[in-house]
């Protein structure tokens, strides 16, 4: 859904039908969501550090390694939603099939999606 606002953000429509309206990777990819790629990179680098700090989780990732992470992580959460596995994210059925763990998958979508609401305007492309 933050995808798509940040589309509605910056003056256009997304993707609302078939396969494309769920295709969250082209979306994630699309230069109309960088403010939104930027935001949630930000997010989780904060998460990480707030993490870190509190030795909540032995697995916290490196500063370094945080953008690839996301990006996996963005990337199987796609393939699970866009109907190439049987849409698990919508429609459980395999109790087996398996999304990345991790507190950054939760904490980080959490805070940029606060951010988008409480501040739309940063989620606008500069020209």
């Amino acid at each position: 859904m933050m995808l798509k606002a940040c589309t509605y953000l910056n003056g256009k429509a997304p993707p609302t039908k078939g396969r494309q309206g769920h295709d969250i990777v082209a979306l994630w990819d699309a230069q109309i969501s960088e403010p939104l790629r930027g935001a949630v990179f930000a997010n989780a680098r904060l998460v990480a550090t707030e993490d870190w700090q509190k030795g909540m989780y032995p697995d916290i990732p490196v500063d370094e390694d945080i953008v690839p992470l996301v990006t996996e992580y963005v990337r199987a959460l796609g393939k699970l939603h866009d109907g190439s596995s049987g849409y698990p994210l919508r429609y459980p059925s395999d109790p087996n099939q398996k999304a990345p763990r991790t507190p950054l998958l939760v904490k980080t979508p959490w805070r940029t999606s606060d951010d988008l609401v409480k501040r739309p305007n940063e989620f606008v492309l500069l020209n």
